[in-house]
């Protein structure tokens, strides 16, 4: 199957654990995963844009359009999800994306082609 979601270096622990258990996960610096763990936002931006992967992380400067994150978030045309939780341990995300998974695919199913970041927290999934 192809990837549908990746995970990057900061969530994964979690991406690995989610991608036991699906096989349309991708986990940056672990196979089949083409990314290499310390690739600068910029290359892995690039990629996940053009495979149309949705990305999963914790770096909430890509919420601000007005960071250089932000920007270059957009500017990859990129798709995904922040975690926004108090506590940003693995167990407390990976509760989050199982019990919030259909709504994450829901919201993935709503959205265009278009630049998207959207927030994961324990309530689930909000625009951002």
């Amino acid at each position: 199957m192809v990837a549908k979601y990746l995970f990057d270096e900061d969530t994964q622990g979690v991406g690995i654990s989610v991608a036991a258990a699906r096989n349309d996960v991708w986990v940056i610096g672990h196979k089949p995963c083409p990314i290499k763990k310390g690739t600068a936002d910029e290359g892995w931006f690039a990629v996940a844009a053009r495979k149309r992967l949705i990305v999963f992380r914790k770096d909430r400067d890509i919420l601000d359009p007005r960071t250089a994150e932000g920007r270059l978030w957009r500017m990859s045309k990129c798709q995904g999800f922040v975690f926004v939780l108090q506590d940003q341990e693995i167990w407390t995300q990976l509760t989050a994306v199982i019990r919030h998974w259909e709504r994450i695919e829901n919201h993935v199913r709503d959205r265009g082609k278009e630049s998207w970041v959207a927030k994961l927290s324990a309530s689930g999934v909000q625009p951002a």
